[in-house]
């Protein structure tokens, strides 16, 4: 059985569909984009986690913290 995305209500770890139904696997459709503005995109991510997140303090489990207001974390 086959479904599109349409068919369901996707959420941030959490996916609504059809009752008892699992998925076994999943196909994406992605299109190619400019390499040099993905490494931007991405340094810019790494430079902002490192001037919130405590990774620099002794932990004994996670060092991260949670985002402000109601975002995931990225």
């Amino acid at each position: 059985m086959s479904q599109k995305r349409a068919a369901f209500k996707i959420g941030y770890r959490s996916v609504v569909g059809h009752g008892d139904r699992w998925f076994l696997n999943a196909t994406f459709d992605l299109t190619l984009g400019d390499k040099e503005e993905a490494q931007e995109a991405i340094r810019t991510l790494l430079q902002t986690r490192g001037g919130e997140q405590p990774i620099q303090d002794r932990s004994a489990g996670s060092v991260f913290k949670n985002p402000k207001g109601n975002l995931p974390p990225a």
